[in-house]
């Protein structure tokens, strides 16, 4: 989704149409949606999580509104997804102790980003952009996708202490300001119950770390996109405009 604003420039054009933001010289120029918390993965050790039958994703915690436009899913070496993703989006009021009181933001079913290369590439991820934006007040909320034994697809685990700086002392990582990152699940914490939910918190795997699988995108705002720059952000123009 593009958005027409004031915003730092982009300057830079990469290979196969990627673009990095630059702080720099403010411009009237198309605006890219954010991942709402990034890290670049070719800057850290990581592992292939084990794939299973259930939930994997992550919490996060607002502390102010955050607009969210797209979802995604990650898309190891940018050459398309080997199945469909379902993919929700629940707030809790118990943060998740209980998840009777777990709200589907996305509906039921959620919504589902589609197998192959249809889907836009926006960095690492593959997005489909919502019918309708949908603004996150503070709370607790749960992102999470519906993963199988037999998916291919790669999703990465990253431990948080070895997200660290490039050598010229760039950030590696962006969380989108007022969302914090919290916990994460997988299905091998999960039980392999197989059913679409939200996850209990006692199922939260209890390590630090990030796990690269769904994603949420959110609108920016002209100062966020500065900081996205500052820590190295690679996107993809967006083909729909702001209505």
């Amino acid at each position: 989704m593009t958005h027409s604003s004031t915003c730092p420039k982009i300057s830079h054009v990469l290979g196969a149409g990627l673009l990095i933001l630059s702080p720099m010289a403010l411009a009237a120029t198309a605006v890219v949606d954010l991942p709402v918390s990034y890290f670049n993965p070719a800057s850290g050790r990581g592992f292939n999580e084990a794939h299973g039958n259930g939930m994997i994703g992550w919490t996060f915690t607002v502390t102010s509104a955050v607009t969210i436009s797209q979802i995604g899913w990650y898309d190891d070496g940018s050459d398309g997804l080997s199945r469909d993703f379902q993919v929700g989006l629940w707030q809790s009021a118990s943060g998740f102790n209980n998840p009777a009181d777990a709200v589907a933001l996305l509906g039921a079913s959620g919504v589902v980003i589609p197998a192959g290369s249809g889907a836009s590439l926006n960095g690492v991820y593959r997005v489909i952009d919502l019918p309708i934006e949908l603004t996150l007040q503070p709370g607790s909320y749960q992102l999470g996708g519906l993963d199988s034994a037999a998916t291919p697809d790669p999703i990465k685990f990253f431990w948080s202490e070895n997200i660290r700086p490039d050598a010229a002392g760039n950030s590696q990582s962006f969380s989108y300001p007022g969302l914090t990152y919290g916990a994460f699940f997988y299905t091998a914490q999960t039980g392999g119950n197989p059913a679409f939910r939200a996850v209990s918190s006692g199922e939260y795997y209890l390590a630090s770390g990030v796990e690269l699988g769904p994603m949420l995108f959110a609108v920016p705002e002209p100062s966020v996109l500065g900081m996205a720059g500052l820590a190295g952000l690679l996107l993809l123009p967006r083909r729909r405009a702001r209505g």
